[in-house]
């Protein structure tokens, strides 16, 4: 994509592969070739109808986002149907892929096991902090949902601020005064 396909003002991006919604908040609809750029992944809780064991068995859940070779994880929650995460942002960086990969597992000692798993489309996701609820499926059947916050950086508004901290650097060092440390007496 040419910078020039893209006008960047202060209220957002507008052209030909964007558009605004009528509730206010911009939807980014972008071909395959455009997917650059940074998903920002931050899990919070899951409800889950699905159990890996048997009906006393307590499942150790965490919360795992992929997409081609990146993987993120969080601990283990402890709290068995209804898991809750805080503390966890991951970063998921885009190129060509449509959809990354929310799962929740059941950590066993000898091997984990799936609970549920689900699709968050990119198609969907805007520049804004937007809560989700993502629906689980295990062999096709529901499993749960998971909720998490998510936002969608486009590479090329990530290359421009890159662009202004680095103009910003330059002019600070070029005005950098070294003080000398006093002489001790």
């Amino acid at each position: 994509m040419d910078s020039e396909d893209i006008k960047v003002t202060q209220s957002g991006f507008f052209g030909d592969k964007y558009k605004e919604e009528e509730e206010s908040f911009k939807v980014i609809e972008l071909e395959k070739s455009t997917k650059h750029g940074t998903v920002v992944i931050q899990p919070h809780s899951a409800e889950l109808s699905h159990n890996t064991g048997s009906e006393d068995h307590k499942m150790r859940l965490y919360f795992k986002a992929k997409i081609s070779s990146q993987e993120h994880q969080t601990s283990v929650s402890d709290s068995h149907d209804t898991p809750t995460w805080s503390g966890y942002c991951f970063e998921l960086n885009t190129t060509d892929e449509y959809d990354i990969d929310i799962e929740i597992w059941d950590k066993y000692e000898s091997h984990d096991m799936l609970v549920g798993s689900g699709i968050l489309e990119l198609s969907s996701l805007t520049e804004e902090d937007t809560k989700r609820e993502i629906e689980l499926f295990h062999d096709s059947l529901p499993a749960g949902e998971v909720v998490i916050t998510v936002r969608f950086i486009p590479a090329v508004l990530r290359q421009e601020k890159e662009k202004k901290r680095r103009r910003s650097f330059v002019k600070l060092k070029d005005t950098l005064v070294v003080i000398p440390k006093r002489a001790e007496l």
